[in-house]
């Protein structure tokens, strides 16, 4: 699906749903907005943003997966085929799906400059890869960001060298971001809304209550608890 493919700066999509269970940052996601300044958000969408952040940063935007963050054009008029789109290929239970960018330039820029790449999600473990095919500036030494970053700009990840700093890629990259699947288990149960999700409701109160929530790692098993007081 083409989102852009004429003149189109600091562009923001529609929500665009992703077609199968995906958890980002432990939690369940069910969509993504794609912007034209090379960077997807997760689940919600906040102001298009032309300046890229060193991850994490409690500014938002956040909830955000960065192929080259910056100030990009999508501009046919100078860069042959330049596009921004999105498509998801394979078969259950092992679908991926990208969102693509295709020679696009920075503001102001010509035709020597470039970034295409993708970001891709997997269905099988809700893993992440970027995937850069070229990112130049033409020897400007744009500042650019390529990583994730959770919903409350808190915890992120960036490859050595690609976070909110000068570089291009010449030759071809790529990089993985795998997330650990965690379960939540909240006791006791009364009042609460779920004791498997990370965030439960507590209603009907009629006194003070106190719970403790035990969060374990699949694949690991490492595990660690806290507790909270909900005052009447």
């Amino acid at each position: 699906t083409i989102l852009w493919n004429t003149y189109t700066d600091d562009a923001m999509s529609a929500a665009i749903p992703i077609p199968f269970a995906f958890n980002f940052y432990g939690v369940a996601v069910t969509q993504l907005y794609v912007t034209s300044n090379g960077y997807i958000q997760i689940q919600t969408s906040t102001a298009n943003s032309t300046l890229p952040q060193t991850l994490p940063d409690a500014a938002t935007p956040n909830n955000i997966i960065a192929l080259a963050w910056d100030d990009l054009i999508v501009d046919p008029s100078t860069n042959t085929g330049s596009a921004v789109q999105y498509f998801v290929s394979g078969s259950a239970p092992n679908r991926i799906m990208a969102v693509q960018y295709i020679n696009l330039r920075f503001i102001g820029g010509t035709a020597a400059e470039n970034v295409t790449g993708q970001i891709r999600l997997f269905e099988s473990d809700s893993h992440i890869e970027v995937h850069v095919t070229t990112v130049n500036d033409n020897g400007n030494n744009y500042s650019k960001t390529l990583g994730i970053e959770n919903a409350l700009g808190s915890s992120g990840s960036a490859p050595l060298g690609r976070n909110n700093t000068a570089w291009n890629v010449t030759t071809s990259e790529a990089w993985s971001f795998a997330q650990s699947s965690v379960t939540y288990a909240w006791s006791p149960a009364t009042f609460l809304s779920s004791t498997s999700i990370y965030n439960p409701v507590a209603t009907a109160l009629n006194a003070t209550a106190s719970y403790s929530v035990t969060v374990t790692n699949t694949a690991t098993g490492c595990s660690g608890s806290s507790n909270v007081t909900v005052p009447f």
